[in-house]
């Protein structure tokens, strides 16, 4: 989990880190989002894993409609490894 303002670069580039407003001030939008995982393992050859994550920034209100204001994931994959560091594997996102 993390939260605070200007810290879109923790999430991959994904969201804007500040604006500056009409009159020249800098507006840092508050962000704070995480994830969870759980992984079984079925065999020793076969395993997978449930990936949920949540993201919500509050953005000023002149942000453009398109800006990213919450994102939401989720992974479910199964992954076989035949022999010793082969994986193959497929996931559904």
């Amino acid at each position: 989990m993390a939260a605070g303002n200007a810290i879109g670069r923790y999430w991959g580039g994904l969201l804007t880190d500040g604006f500056i407003d009409s009159t020249g001030n800098l507006d840092l939008p508050d962000q704070v989002g995480g994830f969870v995982a759980y992984r079984h393992v079925w065999t020793p050859q076969l395993r997978s894993t449930l990936a949920l994550g949540a993201l919500k920034v509050t953005n000023p209100s002149f942000a453009v409609a398109t800006q990213t204001r919450r994102m939401e994931s989720a992974h479910l994959n199964l992954i076989w490894s035949p022999v010793a560091s082969t994986n193959i594997g497929a996931e559904y996102i």
